[in-house]
């Protein structure tokens, strides 16, 4: 409840700050790479904040690869700050991702209980490529981040990782 509060927030500060409102909704298909390779396809929207600072979250995420399947909608993703410098042909932005997850799971029948707690920092760069009268906007976009778990049940553990990131994919503006 409180974090659909909080995004119904964010969508009415967007709305009375924005002078022109342009939401968008894309997705994207890239690869991350770590000790391992996986394809990642994600489904996010962005919101205009404040002049060329944006607002993106993602909303679907599904990750495949090596001995690895995870489908995430709604909950536990990222948002991500999102400067555009625009220009006359091509729009290049920077941006910046926090991501904070945590969860517990008892086991059904026994008296444990496992916690798991991921943090991810990732900054990286972008650039949409508008099309001429056209509402999709192509994009590519390049990060690193770094990966950190602890998870704890009964002993405590902790995991991290250098992730490298890259996207292709389109947005539709929403905007008039």
């Amino acid at each position: 409840m409180r974090r659909i509060m909080l995004m119904l927030l964010l969508v009415l500060v967007c709305v009375v700050s924005a002078k022109d409102f342009k939401p968008m909704l894309g997705g994207g298909l890239g690869i991350e790479s770590s000790d391992k390779t996986y394809f990642v396809f994600r489904g996010e929207g962005m919101l205009p904040v404040y002049k060329a600072f944006h607002a993106r979250a993602t909303f679907l995420h599904f990750k495949t690869g090596e001995n690895t399947t995870r489908f995430t909608l709604c909950s536990g993703m990222s948002v991500d700050a999102i400067y555009m410098f625009p220009m006359d042909k091509m729009t290049p932005y920077g941006l910046a991702s926090f991501n904070f997850t945590s969860s517990s799971t008892k086991f059904e029948g026994y008296s444990s209980t496992s916690t798991s707690t991921d943090f991810t920092i990732l900054i990286g760069a972008g650039l949409n490529y508008p099309l001429k009268n056209a509402p999709v906007i192509p994009f590519g976009e390049l990060g690193i981040g770094i990966w950190s778990r602890s998870t704890g049940n009964g002993t405590s553990s902790s995991d991290s990782e250098t992730i490298l990131k890259l996207t292709f994919g389109v947005r539709i503006n929403l905007g008039k």
